[in-house]
């Protein structure tokens, strides 16, 4: 088969699936550029050519189990990430693109000294270690109850970060656990911020995230009050809060949180325009 007769077809029945792309037929070269590992450059060149039979064969295996609702980073067991490709499958929260505004933020933070930081929800430790990639002078406690999750955080932290890199993984609920390496410089989080009402009209893909790291309560909010609420506990004068939160839920953050006892509150927005980030400082 024609490397372009396989795009069109595979386009073709993923629309016919509706699993909510934005652009099936560009989907299709997703499948394709990730399973045989081509930039989109060769991707190009190789359209006109006949496929090997052993990479038909990964393809249409790749395809059937997209049609199924299958998450495709599951699939393949990867994920891009802030210029690292992160381990990932079943039972881990998938990285996405928006959740890089966090790590620019802990970046950008008093770039002259060394910071202790405190994670809620580890993941694939995608925040944590695209930071400790740019930066070494941080110690970096990251809190993750899920212990599915928790086996690719530790596979990423062993392929991904050097040695001798301050990273702390704790298998331990924050709120329980957090107070005994404070205060910190920095807590960030991505944390559960879906409303029951929302989680009940995601696609069926997106459910087969952990729910844990997806619900969060009647509105959305029940971790990010929490969170909130620790940082005259858990934070040093001075210190940065970063949290991420829903694009719907902006204004209820701003009535809830904008008059605490802070000099800076922000929110944040990410390369699409949504409010995604919760900055207090």
């Amino acid at each position: 088969m024609i490397l372009q007769e396989f795009l069109r077809d595979a386009g073709e029945r993923l629309e016919k699936a509706c699993l909510h792309f934005a652009d099936s037929h560009q989907h299709a070269e997703q499948i394709v550029l990730r399973t045989l590992n081509l930039s989109p450059t060769e991707l190009f060149l190789k359209k006109d050519q006949a496929l090997k039979s052993s990479d038909l064969e990964k393809l249409k295996s790749v395809l059937e189990r997209r049609l199924s609702g299958e998450p495709l980073q599951y699939i393949l067991g990867f994920e891009y990430f802030y210029e690292s490709k992160f381990e990932v499958g079943p039972g881990c929260l998938i990285p996405r693109r928006e959740t890089e505004l966090l790590v620019d933020e802990v970046l950008g933070f008093e770039l002259s000294r060394s910071l202790k930081v405190s994670e809620l929800g580890a993941g694939t430790g995608n925040i944590g270690i695209s930071v400790l990639l740019k930066r070494q002078n941080i110690e970096w406690h990251a809190f993750e109850i899920n212990s599915e999750s928790a086996v690719y955080t530790k596979k990423n932290i062993a392929v991904l970060l050097p040695k001798n890199s301050q990273y702390f993984l704790h298998g331990e609920d924050f709120f329980e656990g957090a107070g005994r390496f404070s205060p910190y410089d920095v807590i960030v989080s991505n944390p559960p911020y879906i409303s029951f009402e929302e989680y009940a009209e995601l696609s069926q893909e997106v459910k087969q995230e952990p729910e844990l790291a997806l619900k969060a309560g009647e509105e959305g909010l029940d971790v990010i009050r929490k969170l909130v609420s620790r940082i005259p506990v858990l934070l040093k004068p001075g210190g940065l809060f970063l949290c991420e939160i829903g694009a719907s839920q902006e204004e209820k953050v701003k009535q809830e949180f904008n008059r605490g006892p802070w000099d800076h509150f922000e929110i944040l927005k990410d390369l699409a325009g949504h409010p995604r980030v919760l900055k207090i400082k």
